[in-house]
This record gives C-alpha cells, sequence and structure tokens, in this order.
C-alpha cells in the first residue's frame, strides 16, 4: 500500500486542509472515504488529520495497522463520494505530519568513509561495526514538489540520497529479529547539507549540527513493508536508487548495499530508550552526493533554480526545487 499526505485545491473552497490518502491505480483518494470506519482517524471538527499527526502524546500512525485492516475490504459506495486525484496535481506533504525525532544512520560504509576522508576524518572500526547515528531536525521536513529556500549561511549545498522507514508503534530494548515489525513503513528522504559548514561542525567536535539543520525532504509515499518484500537482498532490498539534477542522471546505485538492516537501526536505537510512533529512521547517504562524486569548486555545488530528483524503485521520485 501506498500512503500519502496530500491537499489538493477546488474552485469552492480553494487550498484544503491536509489528509491522509491512498494511492491506487486511478489515482489518490482520502483514507477516510475509504475506511468504513471514518472515525479511526479520529476526525476533528469534520476535518480528517494527516498520516502521523501528533494528538498529545500519540501519534496516529500507530492505527495504521487498523486502518490497512479494513482497506482490504473498502466500502464501494463510499469510494464513489470522492473522485480520485491525479497524483500530478495534488500538493504532496511529508507522509509523517508530526515526528517525534528523525536519527539519520550511517547504514552505508563507502559513501561514509568518502565523505568522511574528505574532511579529514577516519572511520574506525568500532564505528563500522555498529549502527551509529545523529540526529536531524523534526521541524524542518519538505513534501515532494516543495521549494528549498538555500541558506544564506553556507555556499555548498549538496544532496545525499537516503531511504527512511517510519515507526509504526512503540517499543525498548527491542531484539533484532523483531524489530521489523515496529517500521510501518518506507519512503525516500533527502538529507540537505551545506558541506562548508559541515567542515565547521567536524573542527568543532560535532558530526552533523547546523550543516543539515534547515531542512529533510520526505515522500511522496510512505510504502508498506508488504510491497517490498519479495526483493529483501541482503542487509536491504534488490530496488534501483537514480539521483538527477535538472533531469541528468548524476548518480545510480542501489539499496541492497547497505551495511547494516533497519532491523539492526532499530534495535540498536532501542537500548535503553522508548521509540515512539512517527520517529524516523533514515539509513544515511547511499551515495550520490556531490561531495562523495568529487565536487570542489563553489560553483559546482546546488544552486536556485536547480531541480533536484531522487528515485527508487517502488517508492517513486521525491523532488524539490531550490530558490
Amino acid at each position: 500500500m501506498r500512503l500519502c499526505n496530500y491537499s489538493s485545491e477546488n474552485e469552492l473552497c480553494g487550498v484544503e486542509p491536509v489528509q491522509a490518502g491512498v494511492e491506487l491505480e486511478d489515482g489518490i483518494l482520502p483514507l477516510a472515504i475509504m475506511l468504513r470506519n471514518p472515525i479511526a482517524l479520529r476526525l476533528q471538527g469534520g476535518v480528517p488529520l494527516p498520516l502521523g499527526f501528533r494528538i498529545g502524546d500519540t501519534n496516529n500512525i500507530n492505527e495504521l495497522p487498523l486502518w490497512l485492516e479494513e482497506l482490504k475490504d473498502p466500502d464501494p459506495n463510499r469510494m464513489e463520494i470522492v473522485p480520485a486525484l491525479n497524483p500530478h496535481k495534488v500538493i504532496f506533504h511529508p507522509p509523517v505530519a508530526h515526528p517525534g525525532c528523525v536519527r539519520v544512520f550511517s547504514s552505508f560504509e563507502e559513501p561514509a568513509k568518502t565523505t568522511s576522508a574528505k574532511l579529514g576524518k577516519s572511520l574506525s572500526q568500532t564505528r563500522n561495526d555498529s549502527p551509529a547515528y545523529h540526529y536531524a531536525n523534526p521541524g524542518g521536513l519538505l513534501g515532494h514538489g516543495a521549494a528549498l529556500a538555500i541558506p544564506d549561511f553556507g555556499r555548498q549545498l549538496d544532496l545525499e540520497p537516503q531511504i527512511a522507514a517510519i515507526i509504526g508503534h512503540g517499543g525498548r530494548d527491542i531484539p533484532v529479529e523483531e524489530a521489523d515489525a515496529y517500521i510501518a513503513g518506507f519512503c525516500i528522504l533527502n538529507d540537505w547539507c551545506l558541506r562548508d559548514l559541515e567542515e565547521k561542525d567536524y573542527a568543532a567536535g560535532c558530526r552533523s549540527a547546523k550543516c543539515r539543520d534547515f531542512a529533510t525532504s520526505l515522500g511522496p509515499y510512505l510504502v508498506t513493508p508488504d510491497e517490498l518484500v519479495e526483493r529483501v537482498d541482503g542487509k536491504g532490498f534488490d530496488l534501483e536508487m537514480i539521483a538527477r539534477i535538472n533531469g541528468k542522471e548524476i548518480w545510480r546505485g542501489n539499496w541492497k548495499n547497505a551495511n547494516h538492516s533497519f532491523a539492526e537501526m532499530v534495535s540498536y536505537a532501542s537500548r535503553g530508550v522508548s521509540l515512539q510512533p512517527g520517529d524516523i529512521f533514515s539509513g544515511g547517504p547511499a551515495g550520490g552526493s556531490l561531495a562523495a562524486l568529487g565536487t570542489t569548486g563553489d560553483q559546482d555545488w546546488l544552486q536556485a533554480g536547480d531541480s533536484v530528483e531522487i528515485e527508487v524503485e517502488r517508492l517513486g521520485t521525491l523532488m524539490n526545487t531550490l530558490v
């Protein structure tokens, strides 16, 4: 199942509120319309809340298994109430509305080594044996199609193609053999970075701080694990990944080259820590960044007007423009 958060425009109401949707062959339908028990979406003021919406101390993404069970037998009469929308005509939002935190791991060893070497650092064997991570800003999420305003405090803006897993229900001290059951789905993530600030962060002893604080792109869909199960390969999935700038392919890789599985990441992060529904776990850069490809001069980094796409088989394409 491919789920998303979206809004749309109509002549009477203008831009409608953000809500959860399901992509079918005909297009995107509101999740609340398809459910036989739409109250499960916790309607507030008559408006269905988006996927991953936080209400008090809970996140509604933990109700996703119930919704998916209902979607196996949707009410055909309800589905006819609203026409399916063309995915190219909706406004996509991040598929998790209010994540509690974003953890970015280094599950792909070679890209991490390359970038670290350019910063004058080296990865220790201890670090390679465990799925180390840093935190990103959960308040800086951008959806598919959104414009990214280039920060004025750096010159070397870079992309980082990544895969993210969304935690579906909470847990603590999770055994690795049980960890896959805590994942609600996967999506594409672009961890934007200012490389000139990254050097300063490393010099100050901070692995990633201000250099990544301004934006993280996520989407367009949350794809449930059952859509990928037959492509399991090694620590990841045999799914091709492509990065493009202004329509030109700059890199091609594969998710199966990961050195740590998401089950290992979830288990490691949960040691002595309670994970929460809606938490985002990124596998880290799989390759394809300009830094890893050898960009040097300031004029060779991303510039205003550029369009950046990350495509992953079965997960879709995440695109943002720079302004």
